[in-house]
């Protein structure tokens, strides 16, 4: 091998770390939309449990990730179009948000219509952060960044936390990780994003 042909080599490799750390940078969004999204709805479901207005529940419930879902679309199809190229790890990484997401659903689902007799409803938040703690270490793994899975255990020691703290006070545990581990990192990546892009 020449020393040019390995300079060559090395530059690409070099172009290939920088394209994955923008990626990172990119789904920033995601984490910030589906963040706000979650926070509002762990919310606005805490609040109705509190003053004993549950009927509205599975409206709460749904809602928000439908929502999110229909944002989420429009937003990758307008970013694929602008990209054109769509890599193995962004592949990777939406495939494990979708399983990550649907996982979180089928829960809900199994909670709601299982209401106590299943018995996860006592435990649907510290499975919910298990699921996301799964997410945040294949996303780190994937765009090595090492934040990411740093937090995806954190969301792991949280879910054990929220089983020991009294119930009422799960939702809050959870709507803080939300914002400290899913908003926070996604506003960071932005700010790194729109920084690099000076």
């Amino acid at each position: 091998m020449t020393d040019q042909s390995m300079r060559d080599e090395i530059e690409i490799i070099q172009r290939m770390i920088q394209e994955t750390r923008k990626k990172v940078m990119d789904s920033g969004v995601y984490f910030i939309l589906w963040g706000m999204l979650t926070l509002v709805a762990t919310g606005a479901f805490q609040i109705s449990a509190w003053r004993d207005k549950l009927q509205f529940m599975p409206y709460i419930v749904w809602a928000f990730p439908v929502l999110g879902i229909v944002i989420t679309l429009v937003l990758k199809n307008k970013r694929e179009k602008k990209e054109k190229i769509v890599t193995f790890v962004d592949k990777v990484v939406s495939a494990t948000w979708f399983a990550c997401g649907f996982g979180i659903a089928s829960l809900s689902l199994v909670s709601h219509l299982g209401s106590d007799s299943t018995g996860v409803g006592s435990i649907f938040l510290s499975f919910v952060s298990i699921i996301i703690g799964i997410g945040m270490i294949i996303t780190g793994a994937a765009y090595r960044w090492k934040v990411f899975s740093s937090i995806g255990i954190l969301w792991w020691l949280v879910a054990v936390v929220m089983q020991i703290v009294p119930s009422e006070y799960m939702a809050v545990i959870f709507c803080l990780m939300i914002g400290l581990a899913m908003v926070v990192p996604g506003i960071i990546a932005n700010i790194l994003k729109n920084r690099n892009e000076k």
